[in-house]
């Protein structure tokens, strides 16, 4: 989704596939913004014979994404009260401010999702 793109997306259940996707780069990557993550999902435009240039990925998806996986308590903003690296010194400001990072029941449950995955990829190479 975005400016770069001509068409819609295909598959249906897009918006879970990219909240997935998301979840996933807040894990590898903590601290990425809704900036970055737009630049990640973006990409070259065709311009016809006019040079390619890179476009970013639709915000309002990703910003709405992020949000519901605040909800659902996966994503936590860095000064959250759960955020045990911070050992009781919590930074003070508006909540909107600071960068979002992967919550302790949100690294349980990719966790878990992942060793399924895996789990499953075993049992189909050696069959």
């Amino acid at each position: 989704t975005g400016t770069g793109k001509e068409l819609a997306p295909y598959n249906e259940d897009w918006w879970y596939v990219r909240a997935a996707s998301i979840a996933r780069k807040m894990y590898l990557k903590p601290g990425s913004g809704v900036g970055r993550l737009r630049h990640i999902y973006g990409g070259n435009r065709n311009r016809g014979v006019r040079r390619e240039h890179h476009y970013k990925g639709a915000g309002k998806n990703i910003r709405e994404i992020l949000q519901s996986l605040e909800k659902a308590d996966i994503v936590m903003r860095y000064n959250d009260k759960r955020n045990r690296s911070l050992n009781g010194l919590l930074p003070e400001g508006d909540k909107k401010l600071f960068v979002r990072v992967v919550s302790p029941n949100g690294q349980r449950s990719l966790n878990e999702v992942a060793k399924e995955v895996f789990a499953q990829l075993l049992t189909k190479t050696s069959a």
